[in-house]
């Protein structure tokens, strides 16, 4: 089969096994008229784009679904893909605080700001969680904000 289509991002000239075979989400209403490189590229883009939580079909704008993500990415934006997927999950569970000190682990604190004292067990250290700082040793909040205020 010699059959060739025009992609309608790069308008190169490609054989049909070079095309997107068919829409590109199944909630696309259209067949694809991009050829798979530009699928990779536009999807790529979307994924470094960190102001992009949800790549969309470059077509009709329908949310791509995981697996195609993942069809048409690369491994590394992939894999930072699902990170920020994941970590935007869990940043939704009530009461969960992120480690403010830089080791990147969160945990769910049920009192919440009300008691604001936070043991993070990697950095095996504690932190303000209302001040997001390493625990202020010898200052309750209010005093550390005064602190704070008249250094």
């Amino acid at each position: 089969d010699t059959e060739t289509l025009e992609c309608s991002a790069c308008f190169e000239t490609k054989q049909r096994i070079e095309v997107q075979p068919t829409a590109l989400t199944v909630n696309c209403t259209h067949p694809s008229t991009l050829c798979l490189e530009c699928v990779a590229v536009f999807v790529n883009t979307q994924i470094r784009d960190v102001a992009v939580d949800q790549p969309r079909c470059p077509e009709c704008q329908e949310p791509l679904g995981y697996t195609e993500i993942q069809k048409y990415a690369d491994k590394d934006l992939f894999s930072r893909y699902h990170r920020r997927t994941i970590d935007t999950l869990i940043s939704k569970i009530d009461n969960f605080v992120w480690c403010p000190l830089g080791c990147g682990t969160g945990q769910v604190h049920y009192p919440g700001v009300n008691q604001p004292l936070v043991y993070c067990p990697k950095d095996q250290r504690h932190f303000c969680l209302r001040h997001g700082v390493a625990w202020h040793q010898d200052y309750e909040c209010e005093e550390y904000d005064l602190f704070l205020a008249d250094p």
